[in-house]
């Protein structure tokens, strides 16, 4: 049947959809709107059985096409149908609605979804058994009725055979109808030619009531029978024996009761149990969320109590594990600050030292030499300014290099510990401050979530020395700075308008530590003029890729 639609579908729409994904609308629908074949031919199966579809085959595919549209509508190929010239999407999955019912779903507690489970075949089960006493209980009425009206008939045929010999047959007959007072089961009645009552039996009062939906629930449908009186003197006349279900209803009703109490209360007490158990069961879950709360609190010291089914009382046991290796890490992560601190305290006691020892006494000797310049020069020895001058300058290159000694000691706190925009804005604050003149330019458009920390530094660490070169070498009026991130790198740009030498002729501390900094991530810097002035652009591009596993390397 499916090959039957799918060869009926290509006739219509044509050769040229033989090696498309979907299968054209017919020439009625939306023109260029394309169904995914998948679609047509899973709804056609519901086609086939459909009673809005007719029997012939074009029909059941004008049908199942119009069922495709409605599933398509429902799964999202709505919105494209509307546009034209555009085709559905190839799905494989299920509709919306199914995931709006798992959502759904998910969202019951454990807790409750066991004891629904459990308490729909219980429901189930209860009524099923229902139905079942109450079919016991027809065919046990039905059964009763026809024995009793079969010996009624029996009876009936008895005392018609003894007429003949009576004097008189119609006061016999009413005897007869007489012996049928207080039948549980059987009512009779003397009918005349006419067929009206001429004398009638009473039933024998019901001693249970019994509701009359349940009487007419279980009550057969037995037609009464009618004996023709075939004698001389009461010919004409008839016996019709009628079964009446009350009083059987009314011992089957106290059956009937008795037995869906019976199993009304079997389920209740089920449920109950089973309420019970699962509440027990999974008692443990409830402080297993309360610790996790905790723990996703910050309060590490949580544990829970290792008990109920062992699969659970494993579950707790590793909770405290996990809690327990928790505390352990907090605690050395305190440690470790706490060495940091000291560390640091230590490091700034050797700078203090260093800078006492090495660069107070090279201060102090430029001092003295300064005075000496003085007192030359107040008693006109001018000829020997010059020496004293080479002096100072020796002091100053010795004073440098160590300080550049020290510089290279160093390990300078992250300026990016509260981010890189921030950073990089409070490093343009700077320089505005100190140097009003210059207009400062910048272009922040990058997202920090998908650079590492070592890419975010190498950024930091290169504006910094693009903008100190710039300032001290090239004395420009407006300095640019540019940071864009895009999908598989991010590109820093740092340019002038000043009138400075080659930033790329400098060999200087600075420009060696940006260019590691870049190699290091596998990055590349350029140093160019500009055409249109004299300044000129550091670009500088980080490959996201690189980035991460550098990152990665140095966890």
């Amino acid at each position: 049947d499916l090959a039957t639609i799918q060869a009926a579908h290509e006739r219509r729409a044509g050769s040229g959809t033989s090696g498309r994904l979907g299968v054209p609308h017919a020439p009625s629908s939306r023109r260029g709107a394309e169904v995914p074949l998948s679609a047509m031919l899973r709804n056609s199966l519901i086609c086939m059985r459909c009673p809005r579809s007719k029997d012939r085959l074009p029909d059941r595919a004008r049908h199942a096409r119009r069922c495709s549209r409605r599933q398509s509508a429902r799964a999202g190929y709505g919105k494209a149908s509307r546009s034209r010239g555009k085709s559905f999407p190839m799905v494989l999955g299920r509709p919306e609605g199914a995931s709006c019912r798992r959502e759904e779903c998910g969202n019951m507690s454990l807790r409750f979804r066991l004891i629904v489970s459990v308490a729909i075949p219980l429901a189930l089960s209860l009524v099923f058994g229902c139905v079942l006493v109450g079919w016991h209980a027809t065919r046990s009425v039905r059964a009763e009725l026809a024995a009793a009206l079969e010996v009624g008939r029996r009876s009936v045929h008895n005392g018609i055979e003894e007429l003949p010999s009576s004097g008189s047959p119609e006061q016999d007959l009413r005897r007869l109808i007489r012996t049928f007072d207080g039948n549980r089961h059987v009512r009779a009645a003397l009918l005349d030619p006419n067929g009206a009552v001429v004398a009638e039996s009473r039933l024998l009062s019901p001693v249970i009531a019994v509701p009359l939906w349940f009487r007419d629930l279980i009550g057969p449908d037995i037609p009464p029978s009618d004996i023709t009186v075939a004698a001389r003197r009461a010919s004409g006349l008839a016996i019709r024996l009628r079964a009446d279900p009350t009083n059987e209803a009314g011992e089957v009703w106290g059956e009937f009761h008795d037995a869906v109490l019976a199993l009304a209360v079997f389920c209740l007490l089920a449920l109950a149990f089973t309420t019970w158990t699962v509440r027990r069961l999974l008692h443990p879950i409830v402080g297993l969320l309360s610790g996790l709360s905790r723990i996703g609190s910050g309060d590490y010291g949580a544990r829970v109590i290792e008990e109920g089914p062992a699969e659970l009382a494993m579950l707790a046991s590793g909770f405290n594990r996990m809690a327990a290796r928790l505390t352990a890490i907090e605690a050395q992560n305190l440690r470790l600050h706490a060495q940091l601190a000291t560390l640091q305290e230590e490091e700034r006691a050797d700078l203090a030292r260093d800078l006492h020892d090495e660069i107070g006494p090279s201060l102090f000797a430029l001092s003295v030499t300064a005075a000496t310049i003085g007192e030359l020069a107040k008693v006109g020895r001018s000829g020997d300014i010059p020496e004293q001058v080479r002096a100072i300058r020796d002091v100053i290159a010795g004073t440098q290099r160590h300080i550049k000694d020290i510089l290279g000691r160093l390990r300078p706190v992250s300026a990016i510990e509260l981010g890189l925009r921030p950073a990089v804005q409070n490093l343009i604050a700077f320089w505005r401050t100190h140097c009003p003149a210059i207009a400062f330019v910048v272009e922040l458009s990058i997202d920090e979530t998908k650079i590492g920390d070592a890419a975010k530094e190498t950024i930091y660490r290169v504006v910094q020395e693009a903008l100190s070169n710039a300032v001290r070498h090239a004395r420009p009026s407006r300095i640019e700075v540019a940071i864009t991130g895009g999908a598989d790198a991010v590109v820093v740009a740092v340019s002038d308008n000043g009138a400075g030498s080659p930033v790329a002729d400098r060999t200087g501390f600075g420009l060696i530590g940006m260019r590691e900094r870049v190699a290091a991530l596998a990055g590349t810097i350029s140093i160019e003029g500009l055409k249109a002035s004299s300044g000129w652009r550091v670009v500088v591009r980080l490959p996201l890729s690189a980035a991460v596993r550098m990152r990665e390397a140095v966890a």
